[in-house]
């Protein structure tokens, strides 16, 4: 080569190297925000229900006896409702009937309240006596309703409310889950390690599976055909077949143990993954064979997860940092995670203290509720300035790309009262 072409190729070298660096240090350009809103609740706000087709999300506030009925679209509270008896009760469950148009809402009076599921009005109250602490739905006009003192299962017609019959649901019946395909209904005992298999047509008791572990988390995979078992403490999931309650080989989870509290675990039927929070990671698991496929390290505990179908995404909610003595030092966040391969994609801040997630697919919306509350039922402090990130800053392959997005963070709620953090899914 001449030494002028020589020189011709140092120049271009030198060029491109130049537009490079030009690009780097130039302001990049922001991500779309995806919060939409950010609206206050009642007191200690708990799990969030979405109802697709009407546009509708209902969320039981704990404290203050209450249920909020909210436009998923934008977030706006259009009703708030006291529930129970004698001026009110905790609600603690509440579940959606679309097919009926109703959502009930069960307190821990032992009262269940039917509602309107597109304007929130109250419809009926059905005593049912005990302490009513689960909800569940088959999508064929029924409604299940644990009854943790009763010891019994009692199943509702979702169109007029009224009992239709009751089975017996072992000691201390705490968690549900149906399968619509097979019509079984699971039933994990919280005093014992028992989870009786019913019928959902009838009602009548078809098995006890003994599963070796107080199960307190239950994911039902329809198209796998599969139930998911898992408790605090364990050091694998139990897996059932959904239609003869058999038990099938256990998921390991290599040595790692589910940490105390709710586990929290979420399957994506298309790809066929089980995920599954181990403290600050979330594990993606081929759901057939068990085997691990990815760990995503999210650098704060995993409080609840959501599957997004239509984005290939695994929405995991985070609580936030917390100081030496478990208090909350700013807000949780949104994790996306891909549900292909188990990485973070995308974080987003969210409020202080949140505790559950809902998702309208139809809208392309997601809610998340915020409690305010430190993990041990304090108030929290205020959140860092909008504009600031602490730690998701440390979440691997995105963390170090929050500075250039300056995303603002949603106000903190006064005094204990929850909020809600509305997402655009299209924008996340």
């Amino acid at each position: 080569m001449s030494g002028r072409r020589r020189v011709y190729v140092a120049g271009l070298l030198a060029i491109l190297a130049a537009l490079l660096a030009l690009a780097l240090l130039l302001p990049q350009p922001r991500a779309q925000d995806p919060v939409v809103a950010s609206m206050p609740l009642g007191m200690f706000p708990g799990a969030v229900v979405m109802d697709d087709r009407t546009g509708r999300a209902f969320i039981a506030n704990d404290l203050d006896t209450s249920v909020n009925v909210l436009d998923s679209g934008s977030g706006t509270v259009l009703r708030r409702l006291t529930v129970g008896s004698n001026g009110g009760a905790h609600p603690e469950a509440v579940v959606v009937d679309s097919a009926d148009n109703h959502a009930f809402v069960a307190t821990d009076d032992g009262l269940v309240s039917m509602l309107d599921a597109s304007s929130g009005a109250l419809i009926s109250i059905n005593p049912l006596g005990g302490s009513a602490l689960t909800l569940a739905t088959d999508g064929r006009h029924r409604i299940f309703v644990a009854n943790a003192d009763s010891g019994v299962v009692s199943t509702l017609d979702a169109g007029s409310g009224r009992v239709v019959h009751t089975s017996t649901g072992g000691s201390y019946p705490m968690e549900l889950g149906v399968d619509d395909r097979t019509r079984r209904v699971f039933v994990a005992d919280a005093a014992d390690d028992i989870v009786t298999m019913l019928d959902a047509t009838s009602g009548a008791p078809l098995r006890a599976i003994h599963v070796g572990f107080v199960a307190r988390g239950m994911v039902i995979s329809v198209p796998l055909g599969r139930v998911f078992l898992a408790a605090p403490g364990a050091n694998s999931i139990r897996v059932l077949d959904a239609r003869s309650g058999a038990q099938l080989r256990p998921i390991a989870l290599n040595g790692s143990t589910l940490t105390r509290g709710k586990p929290v675990v979420a399957v994506d039927d298309r790809t066929e993954h089980l995920f599954v929070a181990i403290g600050t990671h979330v594990s993606m698991l081929d759901a057939r064979t068990g085997r691990l496929l990815s760990r995503a390290p999210l650098g704060s505990r995993v409080v609840a997860m959501a599957i997004d179908d239509r984005g290939s995404r695994c929405l995991a909610v985070t609580q936030g940092a917390v100081d030496s003595l478990g208090r909350l030092q700013g807000n949780g966040a949104v994790v996306a995670l891909d549900t292909r391969t188990g990485m973070a994609r995308r974080v987003v801040a969210v409020g202080v203290g949140p505790r559950s997630i809902g998702l309208d697919e139809r809208q392309q919306r997601a809610l998340v509720v915020n409690t305010a509350l430190n993990p041990d039922g304090s108030f929290a402090d205020p959140p860092a300035p909008q504009g600031a990130w602490t730690w998701t800053e440390r979440i691997p392959w995105v963390g170090s790309w929050l500075s250039r997005f300056d995303q603002p963070r949603p106000a903190a709620s006064p005094n204990g009262q929850g909020s809600v953090t509305v997402l655009d899914l299209s924008r996340l």
